[in-house]
């Protein structure tokens, strides 16, 4: 039984593989059956995938924190305050 799982598990693996290499060959019009095409990240497309997630949970976290402060009075005025500090060091830093 365990036997006939692994060779169903190799076949999928082996399909996957099979589709794998005709999506890249058909991407970069290879057309000689004996190549395999590797497809590498590069460093600038880890990077923007790392600064797509940070940004994510900054994102996140901004609004777990406006739903925390409209469900909770005591949050909200907290936010109310901070905000009205910001809004009075914008206007002292521009001079208005």
């Amino acid at each position: 039984m365990r036997y006939k799982k692994r060779l169903e598990a190799l076949a999928a693996e082996k399909r996957a593989f099979a589709q794998e290499q005709k999506h890249l060959r058909k991407k970069y019009k290879v057309r000689e059956p004996g190549i395999i095409q590797v497809k590498k990240k590069r460093l600038l497309e880890v990077i923007a995938d790392i600064i797509r997630k940070v940004s994510e949970v900054i994102l996140l976290t901004l609004a777990s924190v406006g739903l925390i402060a409209l469900i909770y009075a005591a949050p909200r005025t907290e936010l109310g305050i901070i905000f009205l500090e910001v809004i009075d060091q914008l206007h002292s830093m521009i001079g208005v």
